[in-house]
């Protein structure tokens, strides 16, 4: 059985020294683990999507205002 991934948009914490050297404020990751909980003080999860597509839209949504 092949197992379908989901998306991640997640926006980082720029104010934290692990980032200074990031040069975006949100990335998409790809996930397989639906049981992970990602919980940081780097970075916070805006939301969770069934495509990459509907991952992206948002993240350009973002950040054209």
């Amino acid at each position: 059985m092949k197992i379908k991934p989901y998306y991640i948009l997640l926006k980082w914490n720029m104010k934290h020294p692990e980032n200074r050297n990031r040069t975006n404020l949100y990335e998409i990751w790809k996930e397989y683990d639906e049981t992970y909980l990602f919980d940081s003080i780097l970075y916070s999860v805006i939301e969770f999507y069934d495509s990459l597509s509907e991952a992206r839209e948002h993240k350009r949504r973002l950040l054209n205002g």
